[in-house]
């Protein structure tokens, strides 16, 4: 056996034996289920009044941060890094009334370099623009009070 096949075979049983244990803990039929408790995500607090852009009046405001946080997502896992708004997963809660607006300043304080390859050729993936980006989705939840007409 040569030298080459010999660090061939050692690299792929490393890789095999490394794979096959990931794939294993992946299996979401080897976890245990309902085993962890289901985060609570945080109150957002207020840090005072500004105004509305484009009105008169005023709203509390919201500085919320774009972080990278390691975090368990099951007790059998090891941590999973996780791209956060507030710094917890699932993000913040914001509290609010009927008709009362909210100002939200969404703070991009991830790395500047992503941590996968990017494909530059992809529409919007170009050199020209940062690695990393953010997009917030939000959940806005209205209590429903009996009928309501459309």
């Amino acid at each position: 056996m040569t030298r080459r096949k010999f660090l061939f075979g050692s690299c792929l049983a490393a890789y095999t034996t490394r794979t096959a244990s990931a794939a294993a803990a992946l299996n979401p039929d080897s976890l245990v289920k309902f085993v962890d408790p289901l985060p609570i995500p945080p109150l957002a607090k207020s840090s005072g009044l500004r105004p509305i852009p484009g009105q008169t009046s005023k709203a509390p405001y919201y500085r919320v941060a774009m972080r990278q946080i390691e975090s368990k997502l099951h007790r059998d896992l090891p941590p999973t890094r996780l791209w956060t708004c507030g710094g917890s997963s699932p993000g913040p809660t914001f509290e609010a009334r009927r008709g009362q607006g909210l100002v939200v300043e969404w703070a991009n304080e991830l790395p500047a370099k992503h941590f996968l390859p990017i494909d530059h050729s992809l529409h919007g993936a170009e050199e020209s623009n940062p690695e990393v980006r953010g997009v917030i989705h939000a959940l806005v939840s209205r209590p429903y009070y009996g009928h309501q007409s459309p």
